[in-house]
């Protein structure tokens, strides 16, 4: 039962159509039915799928079905009213910040809630008003984008037809339209006269609608195992469901279909989808990002490593093409690649995307994709160690000395000066400290036992007075979290949320960039995860490398056959390494 005793919300506009429902939606009445449009901290989207579904509810008619980035395409639904699916248009640019909504609105999702900007055919206007408010957005000082004036309440003025005899006419849906018996079918938006025209006639000429009804065809022989359907598709009822293979034009096309797939779907499988001619480079990519997401689903690959994959094959199919043949490519064309790369990425970065590029092909032979592994040539390959040598000296040591971390500590928050400490005492980096549970500290004895996200790797680090009474009064002012399952982490933003979200773009490196800015001591290469190689540089100095390595939580060599043998690692041996770097750090 919904909560009676909760405020509704005012209705943004006078003139807004929608109420606000008991059940935190926005509803209408309509034919005496209530519909539900979206929940009330979303207005914009709710309006947005109001108008486009209002047509069909006041005339008693199921809304159409949401739309998709295919192209163009009609469908029957259970009554045999035919629809049409527009296609969502492209981003205009390839670093275009915002998405194309079902609503027909540029969007985008900040802080787990979606933002309108603007209509499709106005992206430059969507844009400016995203990068006007996007600053108050991010933050969470802007809770929604202020309606701008006439954005969707403003009816469209309706075009002319293209030529007097044109068949259909423009609904006030923004689509292309024509009755036929007693029924109003679409064909295609506005703003594409030619391509409704054509799926007009392809409806009306094969795929008819009940009352322009087309007999079926008989089958081409006795036991051809397929059956005409009535959606003008030659299929086939396997293990409970319909499958179709082909329009009636073509039953050889049918049949061959049939005969490749049927292994498949009676072993309860899904068919293996491959073209003609074999498998293009757009093919490759969504197989191999499938692959990865059910990683991370799994938790067996983080968000940020999977944005670095589709990063990389993004820039792939930029560069190669989506419809090029993978067995096709030569090594001019990992040249080219490698070329394009290089532009925006230096050596380091370029280097972990041509392992990423690397990992894409070998996919697609590994799963019997190409028959022979890609030949990438001589010159697609990370850049050299001398190359690296070099870039690592231009940027300098990439640690901090103890008289910086001791004006870091001083001039930060809380929260940031218990991570800096754990930085330097225990070797955290960002997403250490960002998904650091309570359970793991032992604040009474001063411990930590927490093994790192990245490996797995079991470490324990004693803490020093300095690091127990930062973490106890950072927990002691923390806000309260958003999100019930951020409850048991050490650290919270003052905005109720975690520390992580998954990206480059971390909260700890960011606040961090900004303390180092604010004391002058911004430079290429340093940040918080210095703290990491800091622990190390200092920590070797008191000659036990296996001790250091533990805290760490670095993975032996492969040829380290100690490390097999080795059981424990004793408390002296680790309090001896952080006893010898909080000297250097604060009687230094």
């Amino acid at each position: 039962m919904p909560n009676s005793n909760v405020e509704k919300p005012a209705k943004p506009t006078p003139d807004f159509p929608l109420f606000a429902h008991a059940t935190k939606r926005w509803a209408k009445k309509i034919r005496g039915k209530l519909h539900y449009f979206g929940p009330w901290d979303d207005p914009d989207g709710a309006l947005a799928l109001y108008d486009k579904q209002k047509e069909w509810l006041h005339a008693g008619q199921s809304p159409p079905p949401a739309q998709t980035t295919d192209d163009t395409k009609t469908s029957a639904n259970g009554k045999g009213a035919t629809r049409t699916k527009q296609r969502k248009p492209p981003k205009p640019s390839f670093d275009f910040p915002l998405f194309p909504h079902a609503s027909g609105q540029w969007a985008k999702k900040i802080r787990g809630r979606l933002h309108y900007f603007g209509s499709w055919d106005n992206p430059d206007g969507a844009l400016a008003r995203y990068n006007e408010h996007k600053e108050e957005l991010h933050s969470g000082r802007l809770k929604k984008v202020p309606t701008a004036p006439g954005l969707k309440t403003s009816p469209r003025k309706k075009p002319a037809k293209p030529t007097p005899d044109f068949p259909l006419f423009p609904h006030t849906i923004g689509q292309w339209a024509k009755k036929i018996n007693g029924k109003t079918y679409y064909f295609g938006p506005w703003g594409d006269p030619d391509g409704a025209l054509a799926s007009y006639e392809s409806l009306v000429g094969d795929r008819r609608p009940r009352g322009i009804m087309q007999e079926k065809p008989n089958k081409p022989h006795k036991d051809f195992p397929l059956f005409p359907h009535a959606s003008g598709q030659w299929a086939k009822k396997i293990r409970g469901r319909l499958h179709y293979f082909g329009p009636w034009e073509d039953s050889n096309a049918a049949l061959d279909k049939y005969l490749a797939q049927k292994d498949d779907l009676l072993a309860g499988r899904i068919p293996r989808v491959t073209t003609e001619d074999g498998c293009t480079v757009r093919e490759l990519v969504n197989k191999f990002l499938a692959s990865k997401e059910q990683l991370v689903e799994s938790g067996e690959l983080t968000k940020r490593s999977f944005d670095d994959y589709y990063r990389e094959c993004e820039k792939t199919i930029t560069v190669l093409g989506r419809h090029r043949m993978v067995e096709d490519l030569t090594p001019d064309d990992f040249e080219r690649l490698r070329a394009e790369l290089a532009k925006t990425l230096g050596p380091v970065a370029l280097g972990n995307a041509v392992n990423r590029v690397r990992s894409l092909f070998k996919y697609a032979y590994e799963q019997y994709l190409i028959d022979k592994p890609v030949r990438y040539g001589q010159t697609f390959k990370r850049p050299s160690a001398t190359v690296l040598r070099k870039e690592r000296n231009k940027k300098g040591p990439r640690m901090f000395e103890a008289e910086q971390i001791r004006d870091m500590l001083d001039a930060t928050s809380r929260s940031i000066k218990a991570m800096i400490l754990l930085g330097i005492n225990c070797g955290f980096g960002n997403n250490d400290c960002a998904t650091l549970p309570r359970d793991v500290l032992d604040l009474e004895n001063g411990w930590v036992n927490f093994p790192r996200p990245k490996t797995g790797i079991q470490r324990r680090c004693p803490l020093w007075p300095e690091t127990i009474a930062a973490l106890k009064d950072a927990m002691a002012h923390m806000p309260a979290p958003k999100d019930e399952a951020d409850a048991d982490l050490v650290f919270i933003t003052k905005y109720g949320m975690n520390w992580s979200d998954g990206t480059r773009r971390n909260p700890i490196t960011s606040e961090c960039g900004k303390l180092l800015r604010q004391l002058g001591l911004n430079r290429p290469g340093l940040g918080f995860y210095a703290l990491r190689h800091t622990f190390q540089t200092i920590g070797e100095e008191c000659r036990d490398l296996v001790a250091v390595r533990s805290i760490m939580g670095h993975a032996p060599p492969s040829n380290d056959m100690s490390s097999l043998y080795r059981e424990k690692m004793t408390d002296d041996r680790l309090r001896a390494v952080t006893d010898h770097i909080r000297g250097w750090l604060f009687d230094g």
